[in-house]
């Protein structure tokens, strides 16, 4: 990971990533999420994106399913409240299929993030475009690698 004398690298993640790395620790989700907690990388959450992710972590059927006690998704609830920043709007050349993955892909734009990780391939297929303006749609694999990261034993 960049060094602690530097500024952490700006990271969207999308919310399929937020979800699989609470559920299987050990994937390479897991490793973005633990380098958020180690305050490795910066997260920029968009607004609309909290929401989604505070309702999704609070189902009742999502904790008993995957085990996430309701402290755990409470904790995590708590520390992206002060991630978020305003929904990036729709003024840009690049067309998303899904307006969630459109919200998410432009409040990156607009933070100027460096890392947009995700595994949706409606991300994933206009990466090579997006690169030319400065981001990186990476998978949580891709984006461990990219800094030498390893899964959890």
């Amino acid at each position: 990971m960049p060094s602690h004398e530097r500024r952490p690298v700006r990271v969207a993640v999308d919310t399929n990533v937020f979800v699989s790395g609470l559920i299987q620790r050990r994937g390479w989700p897991a490793v973005v999420l633990r380098e958020w907690r180690k305050r490795h990388i910066d997260l920029v959450v968009s607004a609309s994106q909290f929401a989604e992710l505070t309702e999704v972590l609070r189902r009742e059927r999502i904790q008993i399913r995957y085990n996430i006690s309701v402290s755990r998704a409470d904790h995590l609830v708590r520390r992206l409240a002060r991630t978020v920043v305003s929904d990036g709007s729709a003024d840009f050349r690049f067309i998303v299929r899904d307006r969630d993955d459109a919200v998410i892909l432009y409040t990156a734009i607009e933070q100027g993030v460096n890392f947009l990780v995700s595994g949706d391939q409606d991300l994933l297929v206009i990466a090579n475009a997006i690169a030319e303006i400065g981001l990186n749609i990476v998978t949580p694999r891709q984006f461990a690698e990219a800094f030498g990261l390893e899964r959890a034993k």
